[in-house]
């Protein structure tokens, strides 16, 4: 199970179309979502339908005259709105939501900045794909990698609202530090912009506080790794104290 759509298929056990591949495809055919050499498959033109959106972003190959293998066929069908999702290989299946407060109103809903740390350390070395969306109407599965949990975990970011559509590698333990701290100065009362910018763009709140500067010399350190793109879309503000 080395695609996405392998490993999604199997961790997700979704079920096969109900229709029969075509089973001898003539001359050399690569599937067009994840360009993995097949030898039979599903016509693309037959699985796309007037709501199928982005049609070219979803699909790197032959759109017109190529073909899907069975195992991307099956996801192209059984994932659509699926938003943000962390899938482990033996089947553990995690659609989280970032805000804590709609997440404690639906039980089988983590919150992402909870699930991150619920999960390391005792799965680290476990393969699993992990998309963080903010959009859920996005398939944005498609550009996800299968990786490992630990120091080179693959994400897979899309966020507009900060131009975020790429895979990033993640050291997950310094992720979980990144956002430990992240919190720290989001609880103290400064926004994400601020956090993401500058601190000193609130100006009163960044006189106020003593420990202000020494914050934001970390945070110059911090912002450009992707450690820190990735807390700070799933960031919650703690209890004040």
């Amino acid at each position: 199970m080395n695609t996405v759509s392998e490993f999604l298929a199997h961790a997700m056990n979704l079920p096969e179309l109900s229709k029969p591949a075509i089973e001898t495809l003539d001359g050399i055919h690569f599937c067009a979502l994840t360009g993995a050499p097949i030898d039979r498959g599903y016509s693309v033109g037959r699985l796309i339908t007037a709501k199928t959106g982005d049609t070219l972003g979803l699909m790197s190959g032959n759109i017109a005259n190529g073909y899907l293998s069975p195992t991307a066929a099956r996801c192209f069908k059984g994932i659509r709105n699926v938003g943000g999702i962390l899938v482990f290989e033996d089947g553990t299946f995690h659609k989280p939501l970032i805000s804590r407060a709609s997440a404690s109103k639906k039980e089988d809903r983590p919150c992402w900045s909870d699930l991150v740390r619920d999960i390391w350390p005792h799965r680290a070395g476990e393969r699993m794909v992990c998309i963080l969306s903010t959009d859920p109407k996005k398939r944005t599965w498609t550009r996800a990698f299968v990786t490992t949990l630990g120091k080179t975990t693959s994400v897979y970011l899309y966020d507009t609202s900060r131009f975020l559509k790429t895979n990033v590698t993640v050291d997950w333990s310094e992720m979980l530090r990144t956002l430990a701290f992240f919190e720290e100065v989001y609880t103290a009362g400064f926004s994400k912009r601020d956090i993401e910018t500058c601190l000193a763009e609130n100006y009163r709140l960044f006189l106020d506080l003593e420990q202000a500067p020494e914050w934001e010399a970390h945070l110059a350190v911090l912002r450009g790794t992707p450690e820190f793109k990735f807390v700070s879309i799933i960031a919650q503000k703690g209890a004040k104290k």
